[in-house]
């Protein structure tokens, strides 16, 4: 069975409408990767908020901070709200760093409004208490043992 070939009326029609598709400007993109980087920016903001000024959230030490002298924990927590290595991908929730002699880590958790659960929203305020908990690495290293 052979095809017949198109028509001349049918090849000039569609010649017509792909050089009108071609002419026309183009849709705009989805705007889902655009929201995806508003939430981004908008929980990275939420966290920094958090990390520097201590509002928004709540900010707490494991017993091995605690322990430290005040002074010397005061001033950890200072080099905290500075800290600024973060990678690219990240949501500026967690940091690790060295301060007179002693390694911490930090991290931020996204709980329900109630404090328990997880967030279903963390670049919601309204639906997300965040918790900053600094860590001495010792702390951190007992819990894996």
């Amino acid at each position: 069975m052979t095809v017949p070939a198109p028509s001349s009326s049918f090849q000039q029609k569609t010649t017509a409408r792909l050089l009108e598709a071609l002419r026309s400007p183009l849709p705009p993109l989805p705007s889902s990767g655009k929201k995806r980087m508003d939430r981004r920016a908008r929980i990275i903001e939420l966290n920094d908020q958090l990390r520097t000024t201590f509002k928004g959230g709540r900010v707490q030490m494991t017993p091995g901070v605690y322990n430290l002298d005040a002074q010397l924990r005061g001033r950890a927590f200072s080099v905290m709200a500075r800290y600024n290595k973060f990678d690219d991908s990240g949501e500026h929730d967690s940091g690790l760093f060295i301060f007179s002699g002693y390694a911490f880590q930090w991290r931020i958790e996204y709980r329900g409004t109630d404090g328990t659960g997880l967030s279903p929203d963390p670049a919601d305020p309204e639906k997300t208490f965040r918790v900053l908990t600094l860590y001495a690495v010792d702390d951190v290293l007992a819990l894996t043992r």
